[in-house]
Formats: C-alpha cells, sequence, structure tokens
C-alpha cells in the first residue's frame, strides 16, 4: 500500500496523517496480514532506521485500533497483544478466526455473521461494543496438529 493510500485511510478515520502513523502503518502492510506486537513493530522501525520510541509506537496502535484501523487479538505464546491492518471495510466490526496451532489468522468482515455473534454473547452476559470478536480454530493446514501433507 503506498503511502498516499494510508494518509487518505488516517484521513478516512479522522486521525492526522503523522510520521510515526504512517510508518507504523507501513509496517504492518508490509507484514502481510501476520499479526505483531509492539515490540516487533518497534524492532522492525528501528531496523528500517525511523526514529521513533516504543511509547510512540504504543499510542499510534491504540489510536489505530480505536479508529478501527487495525484487529488487536492476544497470543496466548508469546503472552501479549498483537495487531494486524483490518482488511475491507475498515471501522465496521469483524470477526476474526486464529488458529491455536499456528498463529495463523483469518478476517471474515460479515457484518450479519458479527450481528449475530453479538447478540448471542449478550444473551449470555458479554458486552459488545463494536469490537472485532476472535475465535480460536485449530485449521486444517496446521503443522502443529498433524493435519498438513
Amino acid at each position: 500500500m503506498s503511502d498516499d493510500k494510508l494518509i487518505q485511510l488516517l484521513r478516512a478515520v479522522k486521525l492526522r496523517p503523522t510520521i510515526s502513523r504512517i510508518s507504523v502503518m507501513r509496517v504492518l502492510d508490509t507484514a502481510g496480514g501476520e499479526p505483531l506486537s509492539a515490540d516487533d513493530l518497534f524492532r522492525r522501525l528501528m531496523e528500517q532506521g525511523e526514529r521513533c520510541n516504543i511509547g510512540t509506537v504504543y499510542r499510534t496502535l491504540q489510536q489505530c485500533e480505536g479508529a478501527g484501523m487495525l484487529l488487536r487479538a492476544w497470543d496466548d505464546a508469546q503472552r501479549r497483544s498483537v495487531y494486524r491492518i483490518r482488511q475491507g471495510d475498515a471501522g465496521g466490526p469483524a470477526v476474526c478466526l486464529l488458529c491455536r496451532g499456528c498463529d495463523r489468522s483469518f478476517a471474515l468482515d460479515d457484518a450479519l455473521l458479527y450481528e449475530h455473534l453479538a447478540r448471542v454473547m449478550q444473551q449470555h452476559g458479554v458486552r459488545v461494543a463494536d469490537q472485532a470478536v476472535q475465535i480460536e480454530i485449530t485449521c486444517a493446514a496446521c503443522p502443529r496438529i498433524g493435519y498438513a501433507s
């Protein structure tokens, strides 16, 4: 994704396109959908020669997630949050399938599915406030489970 496209996306969600925001979003974009932690992002920014601090990375991630540009998930193996760019309709709720074995994630930007899951969760006392829903799965091609051919 070009910097011009990143600037347009930031402006579309009412965030000023700062160098830090553009740099963080660029790293997430080049990760190809692989979820990255704040530490991973910071390390990659340093490797690229970008000048920022870890606090700026955390603040940028929080602002972009709050604006609906990013999806955050909890990585049990690393015991930290990981982020990736929301595909499709930025700003809308999404369902994220996360493989327990290989940590691959699959985004489902399906409003009807999200609404159904939100209704079921609310019936069971779970508060949902336009957040992404993460469902843990085991994918068929997972090498850790032995399904791969």
